[in-house]
């Protein structure tokens, strides 16, 4: 037992020279380093290593600028590739010139054009002055030949009225206004005329005063002459102009009355019918119409008659039916 407590003896004196020499080696090794870092700090103005830790940072602020350094130093990455970029550019137009015009040159160029482009300014807006001047123009002219335009026709109607009233006997301004009622007359007459015979229209007769002539329907609206009408036509034409008539002298002065003599003999039965019952319509606005005919077919038409009766001797009586 004693022989081996010695043996582990032996091993822990073994170990503990072991660790002195270990331990001389690092204090050995912590002397150099220490006076490297001496030497080192010495260099710096730095007298002790407790100098060198007073200004020492601290970790969070050596963590920042590091950070810091490390953004500046990826931004002059950046700048030095946008450099190369240029320069590489530059090179590029060096090698590949625009003009072969020196700076002096091409400064003289410049400045002409920009005289030139002066100039071409000054004129373009005198020029624009010149084009409003033109539109002001243009509109005063159009003013003066609208003023023109109504003095014109202004003249024109008062010359018109001269020609018409002009004459010493007045007989121009008497055909002027017995046109105006001629064309009045030929509008009443013509609705007359509708209801009496839809085949013919009144017209006046184009180029003069105080003539009519007949528009033709049924002969694809050919104009015909007043004369070429049969008796009945003729009747029934006349008809309408003394319906019409009627009617312009009834507007001041009502018209209780209208005769018609004779011409009922040539029409034939179908005109005949309607002439009466147009005459009859007329009757139911109030008005009296007489008819003074000998025609057998209107005693059955007309309820109330005065018949002349002839009498021996060559008298006659008047006798009133109805």
């Amino acid at each position: 037992a004693r022989r081996d407590k010695n043996n582990v003896h032996q091993r822990q004196s073994a170990q503990l020279r072991d660790r002195e020499q270990q331990l001389d080696g690092e204090n050995a090794l912590l002397a150099r380093k220490e006076k490297q870092l001496l030497d080192a700090i010495a260099k710096h103005d730095f007298d002790s290593i407790e100098a060198l830790r007073e200004v020492m940072l601290d970790e969070a602020t050596e963590t920042e600028l590091r950070h810091q350094k490390e953004t500046l130093d990826a931004a002059i990455g950046q700048l030095e590739g946008a450099w190369q970029q240029t320069d590489q550019t530059l090179r590029q137009r060096r090698a590949n010139p625009l003009t072969t015009q020196g700076y002096e040159e091409i400064a003289v160029r410049l400045a002409a054009e920009q005289r030139e482009l002066e100039t071409a300014i000054a004129e373009t807006a005198r020029l624009a002055q010149i084009r409003e001047r033109h539109a002001a123009t243009v509109r005063s002219n159009a003013e003066t030949e609208a003023a023109i335009a109504r003095q014109r026709n202004e003249h024109a109607r008062w010359k018109a009225l001269d020609q018409l009233i002009g004459s010493s006997r007045g007989d121009e301004f008497n055909k002027f206004a017995q046109g105006l009622t001629l064309a009045q007359l030929v509008q009443l007459a013509n609705r007359y005329l509708d209801q009496l015979n839809t085949r013919y229209q009144i017209q006046r007769t184009p180029h003069t005063d105080l003539e009519l002539e007949i528009l033709d329907r049924d002969q694809a609206d050919n104009i015909r002459p007043v004369k070429t009408l049969s008796g009945g036509e003729t009747f029934l034409v006349s008809l309408a102009l003394a319906l019409g008539l009627s009617d312009i002298a009834g507007r001041k002065t009502r018209i209780e009355s209208l005769f018609i003599d004779e011409g009922f003999g040539t029409l034939d039965p179908n005109a005949l019918d309607t002439a009466i019952t147009t005459l009859e319509n007329l009757q139911a606005t109030g008005k009296m119409i007489g008819i003074i005919s000998h025609v057998e077919a209107l005693k059955d038409r007309i309820t109330t008659q005065v018949q002349v009766v002839r009498q021996p001797g060559g008298n006659s009586t008047i006798r009133i039916n109805g």
